[in-house]
């Protein structure tokens, strides 16, 4: 980044300060950055062979990725990932793997002669360079190499050896780097001869895809394909498409500035190039389309292409052995607090990880002071509802307990998950200019179907509806009518800054009091000894039941500074709303109580909120 300089600096700080559209590619116009500068930032492979070395272990990923799934025991909900970071130069790449991943990765890339036809990457060598191990391919280019971080002589022949059972052949079977170790055999004289082609159309863009594979690391597992003109990138859950399709058509840091999004559809993304290339045989691929699938919801069966169940495990255990690596080591604290999270919040595992604390604490109340007043300012909106509610808020937010949602708060996000999300998204966007909805929530951007992305003018927060599953439920549904929703590029109107001004002041304390209130609502402990039941019903079935309100459900949340009081008609106990906001893991930190069922004062700090269920 030092060689940035002068007008090439000026051109980057106004890409880094230029506006992202959803609708095209930039608000301001077009951004260019001289290749120079995006070279320097971050490095394109110098040449045709290091692009094709890398497009080759690009491709190898996927079959990477099915047999870390055979790590005994073996699961389909296990997640998968190969290449963990990457660090890209222009004349090398520097991959660090998984701590399982080597030998799944060298079942496929690592050369054997099998009936005649090379089986892996033809003319793929190794050598030993310190504590790492650089690929390159014998008889080619010198210079196009990449390193694998941290593989002693210890864990490549471990790998090695695991490798071979993988794919099917002995475990004693030699690979063409160890009988020919300095030269092409003749096999692979041959088979390079005629199968170059096809592959050198890919090597560009696969190349580049490789190199920002740090975008699909938090992804639980990614499949990728390429053929007419295409490449074809799919994986599960997170992270969303909106945010990688962005990535990938950055003027800075995407894969090249001739790309920009074309369609954003119900189930993918395309990205095009500009133009087409001019001879479609030599060409590059026009596009990239980018794809989420449905994680398994049930084990289902593990198919091995060939070998048997016994020799895959022997062999995970001799490579376990040699390498003194468990097979199953303990995860780790994020990992573990994610999952119990999410055993409190219904989250799903990857959504409660991103959530965490930095000190692995759950981290529902770890935000930033814009998501506090947000969440805040929800609260209110939901515990003020029929006839007990305070007459200042007149909004339909409090229905939201009518759906099913789960609230996946993050330090700068706050993520709703539900089987309704257009529904629950009017609940908060409103019309044109009638001031309805949330005051001063505004659309920002529909990345597909299922998924609404807020933004809330007065705080800057930004909040996500999103659903699980965007295909179905949209043919369920059917699209909203988004042109008449208020978008981002609408101010506050005057109605809107009336109904926020005659909200009362909260202290810091009291905000996140009352705003832990809101991410608790779907909360329930993992031992089943509370829950909030999204407060209008009882999961737990418990006797003598609450009884019924008459009418309306009906909430009242009012107070003033360090001082307010929640009270409620039905459901949850009011023991529930304590526990959940005193647990030793999903609580706030540093909450005190007293009282008893159903009266309760809940203190943080100088704030004290009075917990009141009428029953």
């Amino acid at each position: 980044m030092e060689t940035v300089v002068g007008d090439d600096r000026t051109a980057l700080i106004a890409a880094l300060t230029a506006r992202p559209n959803p609708a095209g590619p930039y608000r301001d116009g077009p951004v260019r950055v001289p290749e120079r500068v995006r070279h320097a930032v971050l490095p394109d492979a110098g040449g045709l062979a290091q692009q094709l070395l890398e497009a080759r272990i690009l491709q190898a990923i996927p079959g990477t990725v099915d047999s870390l799934r055979w790590r005994p025991p073996g699961s389909l909900f296990r997640p998968a990932q190969a290449v963990i970071s990457v660090r890209p130069g222009p004349d090398q790449l520097v991959l660090q793997l998984s701590t399982f991943a080597l030998g799944p990765l060298l079942s496929q890339l690592l050369p054997y002669d099998v009936e005649d036809t090379v089986s892996g990457v033809a003319g793929l060598r190794h050598r030993h360079v310190g504590a790492d191990v650089e690929l390159y391919i014998v008889e080619g280019d010198p210079c196009a190499r990449v390193r694998l971080a941290g593989i002693t002589r210890r864990k490549w022949f471990a790998a090695v050896g695991l490798a071979s059972v993988l794919r099917g052949l002995a475990p004693d079977a030699r690979w063409l780097g160890d009988t020919h170790p300095d030269t092409l055999s003749a096999v692979e004289r041959d088979y390079l001869q005629d199968a170059l082609l096809p592959v050198r159309k890919f090597a560009r863009v696969g190349s580049a895809l490789l190199r920002r594979w740090h975008l699909f690391v938090p992804a639980r597992s990614v499949s990728l394909w390429w053929g007419h003109d295409t490449w074809w990138l799919e994986w599960t859950e997170e992270p969303l498409r909106r945010d990688i399709a962005a990535m990938l058509t950055n003027p800075i840091v995407g894969l090249s500035a001739e790309l920009h999004v074309s369609r954003v559809g119900e189930e993918s993304v395309t990205i095009l190039r500009a133009e087409p290339a001019a001879d479609p045989q030599d060409g590059e691929p026009r596009a990239v389309v980018l794809r989420h699938t449905d994680a398994p919801t049930h084990e289902g069966e593990l198919h091995f292409r060939s070998g048997t169940l016994d020799a895959v495990r022997r062999a995970w255990e001799l490579w376990s052995r040699d390498t003194g690596t468990p097979l199953n080591p303990q995860p780790s604290p994020k990992s573990s607090a994610g999952q119990l999270r999410a055993s409190f919040t219904g989250e799903h595992v990857s959504a409660a990880t991103a959530g965490v604390g930095p000190d692995d604490s759950s981290g529902l109340d770890h935000c930033s002071p814009a998501q506090r007043e947000l969440r805040f300012l929800l609260a209110l909106y939901t515990f003020n509802a029929g006839p007990l509610g305070a007459e200042a808020i007149d909004r339909d937010i409090g229905s939201i307990i009518a759906y099913t949602v789960v609230v996946s708060p993050r330090h700068d996000e706050l993520v709703l998950f539900t089987d309704a999300p257009d529904n629950v998204t009017g609940l908060f966007v409103g019309d044109h200019g009638d001031g309805a909805g949330f005051p001063g929530m505004r659309l920002e951007e529909r990345p597909n179907s299922g998924t609404f992305c807020l933004l809330h003018l007065p705080t800057g927060a930004r909040m996500t509806i999103t659903s699980r599953d965007e295909a179905a439920r949209y043919h369920r549904t059917g699209r909203p009518r988004l042109d008449c929703w208020v978008s981002a590029e609408q101010p506050v109107v005057d109605q809107e800054r009336a109904a926020l001004s005659i909200i009362p002041s909260a202290t810091p304390a009291m905000m996140t009091l009352i705003g832990g209130l809101f991410t608790r609502i779907t909360a329930e402990d993992v031992d089943r000894r509370w829950s909030l039941g999204m407060w209008w019903r009882d999961p737990l079935y418990r006797e003598p039941a609450l009884p019924l309100p008459r009418g309306e459900r009906s909430r009242r949340l009012w107070g003033a500074l360090d001082q307010w009081e929640l009270t409620w008609e039905g459901n949850p106990f009011a023991a529930d709303v304590v526990a959940s906001l005193s647990d030793p893991f999903v609580g706030i930190a540093g909450v005190a109580f007293s009282g008893e069922d159903p009266d309760y004062r809940v203190c943080l700090d100088e704030a004290a909120l009075r917990v009141h269920g009428r029953g």
